[in-house]
């Protein structure tokens, strides 16, 4: 299939570790301002209480506070000096005497009375999907967006378009997530896609350079997938990702989502070699991608599943949230099987 040759879920969580989640959750948004729902950055990056600016980061200090000097306001003013706190992870990326185009919030709101005061702790970086965080090398045509309001992009949306279609091609895997969102969200845009466009888009999917938030995104917005790819299509990019990617995934890591994605797709084939693909999977260190590779096996060939699903409780050097599954998953089939004989 040449357009695979252009430019090269559900998640398994315990109840005793739900604690945890939100404990982990809470920290986080401690030095990143939570996320909307999903629609494009651009957008969701401009509210009352936000401000975007290009500035230079001038230091970085042992708390993870960021000391930026504003060079140029691109929503709402803000004071020519201004800091903002981040996390370790973030200002470990970052270098002093370099300019980034910033999204921060430095205002809460009370709801009673309904007053904007500033951030008790000071201001915090946007996070939202597109980006995670807000934080950008300087480039032209994320500006360009940042300053497009609503009724200019009602009135150009070609324009639009080729701004957004150059964005994705940046090196920058950042700006590519990004970028990607601003289409996937836009479906007002995706008709006026030539169909060169088009495969150039569906290509992205396919390469293992490009950005896997973007993929990701891409792969499980299922209004966007059914537009961009044919259903052999998106069992072909399913199949890819789970041939070639590593089972290994670190927690958080947005190939995660890519993965999953790809499982609740592969959960429809009809070919029988696609049960052996996901197969691999099930030693996978991330509980939530071993059931959903079991779940794809049952779906494409359930003969073979409790086969599978004891070679894999064989292995020696399993993680041991991935052998708790699999021992599970185990019990659940076999009474599965026990019961349906009777």
């Amino acid at each position: 299939m040449g357009w695979l040759n252009n430019r090269n879920g559900d998640r398994y969580l315990p109840v005793r570790a739900a604690g945890m989640v939100l404990f982990l959750s809470l920290l986080f948004s401690a030095a990143v301002h939570s996320r909307p729902e999903l629609g494009p950055p651009s957008i969701k990056l401009r509210t009352n209480l936000s401000n975007i600016v290009v500035a230079e980061l001038t230091d970085i200090s042992a708390e993870h506070r960021l000391s930026f000097s504003v060079v140029e306001n691109l929503h709402n003013e803000a004071e020519q000096s201004v800091v903002i706190r981040s996390d370790s992870l973030t200002s470990a990326r970052l270098v002093e005497g370099k300019t980034y185009i910033i999204a921060y919030v430095g205002w809460d709101v009370d709801r009673f009375p309904r007053v904007t005061k500033p951030r008790r702790n000071g201001a915090v970086i946007i996070n939202l999907d597109g980006a995670a965080p807000a934080i950008f090398q300087p480039n032209d045509d994320l500006v360009s967006l940042l300053r497009w309001d609503l009724k200019e992009s009602l009135e150009s949306p070609d324009e639009m378009l080729s701004v957004i279609l150059r964005g994705m091609a940046e090196s920058d895997p950042h700006l590519q997530s990004f970028f990607t969102t601003e289409l996937v969200t836009r479906p007002g845009l995706h008709s006026r896609l030539t169909p060169t466009q088009k495969r150039t888009v569906a290509g992205y999917l396919v390469n293992s350079g490009y950005s896997p938030q973007g993929r990701s995104l891409m792969l499980g917005h299922v209004p966007f997938r059914d537009w961009l790819l044919e259903p052999e299509q998106q069992l072909e990019v399913a199949r890819r990702v789970l041939e070639h990617h590593p089972i290994e995934i670190g927690f958080g890591s947005p190939y995660g989502g890519l993965v999953r994605s790809a499982m609740f797709i592969m959960q429809k084939s009809e070919n029988l070699n696609d049960a052996v693909t996901a197969q691999r999977w099930l030693t996978s260190n991330q509980p939530a991608l071993v059931e959903s590779a079991a779940a794809v096996i049952y779906a494409v060939n359930p003969d073979i599943l409790i086969t599978a699903l004891e070679q894999a409780a064989g292995y020696s050097l399993l993680e041991k949230q991935s052998r708790q599954a699999l021992e599970n998953l185990l019990q659940r089939y076999r009474r599965s099987v026990a019961v349906n004989r009777k």
